[in-house]
């Protein structure tokens, strides 16, 4: 037995990290998984053969006395490409799951990349496993709500910030934020500002000191939360800490714009926080407020 070159069998798709949305299982055939992490959709075949045999899965031939000066040599001698159906089915398919994924926004990753082993002996069977990835949500783009929306929504809340509907656009505006998510931070952290620290600070987001940067807003430090003048200083800083620290990467060492990424630095669990509860109940208030829900 010999193992003979690599066969790319599909292109790269770009691939990140999100949460796990199904796994789908393609029979694929002869061979035996690797370790070696491979961030996209790749099946790397090693493509194998005993010796004398008639080339398989994709081999270019080489050159022999064989077959020099003797006529015409079969196809799969010139260079075509052969393949065995299982192993073209499973490409197909694979195919077919990313093109859909990418479609519908979603990401496709492979677990592993794989290896015909011959080695090990030719005719068993593998499954490179496949998982669809649910799409993140960014915070980034033109608003989805009006000022006057999102002044019915604090005024149906009781919120002491109500009639800031028009900062918190401007500001969304101004930063490329949708404000959709600014007013789902603030029910959150705060209940529209109607419970905790909030209530004193005036800080949409219940957020700590600030450094060098905010001056302009004016605010102090109290309780190790940054405490604000006025409400719309404390929306405003929101907006700039969101851009600066989390967009831009200021905070995070990289930039990052979706709330799956976000909220893991901005409430983590080691301050007790349930971080998949924040990220649920953020993009459930998204989701009512954009259906036109108070």
């Amino acid at each position: 037995m010999r193992c003979i070159g690599w066969v790319s069998l599909l292109p790269a798709v770009l691939a990140k990290e999100a949460p796990t949305r199904n796994a789908v299982e393609t029979g694929a055939s002869t061979g035996q998984f690797e370790d070696p992490v491979f961030p996209a959709i790749a099946a790397l075949l090693t493509v194998c053969r005993p010796a004398g045999k008639p080339l398989l899965c994709g081999e270019f031939p080489r050159p022999d006395s064989s077959t020099q000066g003797v006529g015409t040599p079969p196809l799969h001698e010139r260079g075509v490409l052969t393949m065995k159906k299982p192993l073209l089915l499973a490409g197909l398919v694979v195919l077919v799951v990313a093109v859909l994924a990418e479609s519908l926004g979603m990401q496709v990753t492979a677990s592993n990349s794989m290896r015909l082993d011959c080695g090990a002996g030719c005719g068993k069977t593998s499954h490179l496993s496949l998982t669809i990835l649910a799409p993140e949500h960014s915070i980034l783009g033109k608003p989805t709500m009006s000022a006057a929306f999102i002044d019915r929504v604090l005024a149906a809340a009781h919120s002491p910030a109500a009639g800031s509907g028009q900062t918190f656009y401007d500001a969304g505006v101004t930063s490329g934020i949708d404000p959709a998510w600014s007013l789902s931070f603030f029910h959150h952290e705060s209940d529209d500002g109607t419970t905790g620290e909030a209530r004193v600070s005036l800080s949409m987001g219940n957020m700590r000191c600030l450094g060098p940067g905010y001056e302009d807003l004016h605010p102090m430090c109290r309780d190790n939360f940054a405490w604000f003048p006025s409400w719309k200083d404390g929306i405003v800083a929101w907006y700039c800490m969101m851009l600066n620290g989390y967009v831009r990467g200021g905070i995070t060492g990289s930039p990052c714009s979706t709330v799956e990424r976000i909220i893991p630095t901005y409430a983590p669990s080691s301050d007790g926080n349930d971080e998949q509860a924040y990220i649920n109940a953020v993009i459930a208030s998204v989701a009512a407020y954009r259906a036109g829900q108070v």
